[in-house]
């Protein structure tokens, strides 16, 4: 399928090949196509790359959310995730992945010591 805005100057040296395998680059076009139906003509492939985004980003706070038991956006809170860089944690203010369970996991190896030794 060729895009309307599969004309000459209207795209990067390079990406005109591609819009003829849309379908093939973008899992989500055919659900895409059934939402827009003839619009999807005149919809540009960067749209579609958008909208692809969108559906891994959703999945991916889905699956978050679903890990930290939350049934809701309203009721995820900033406790239930954590940074990734130490650069993210201090832009944030939330933890880095390495602290989360600090405090929790000392407690567990001091009582696991003070059985051992007592």
């Amino acid at each position: 399928m060729k895009l309307s805005r599969d004309r000459p100057g209207n795209c990067r040296r390079g990406s005109k090949e591609y819009h003829n395998e849309i379908e093939k680059k973008f899992a989500v076009y055919t659900d895409l196509r059934q939402q827009l139906r003839e619009k999807i003509n005149s919809f540009p492939a960067g749209g579609v790359g958008v909208y692809s985004y969108f559906q891994r980003l959703a999945t991916g706070l889905q699956q978050l959310m679903c890990g930290a038991r939350k049934a809701s956006l309203k009721a995820l809170e900033r406790s239930d995730i954590g940074a990734l860089t130490r650069e993210a944690a201090d832009l944030t203010g939330i933890k880095h992945v390495m602290e989360l369970d600090k405090d929790e996991a000392e407690k567990i190896l001091l009582s696991i010591s003070r059985r051992c030794a007592g």
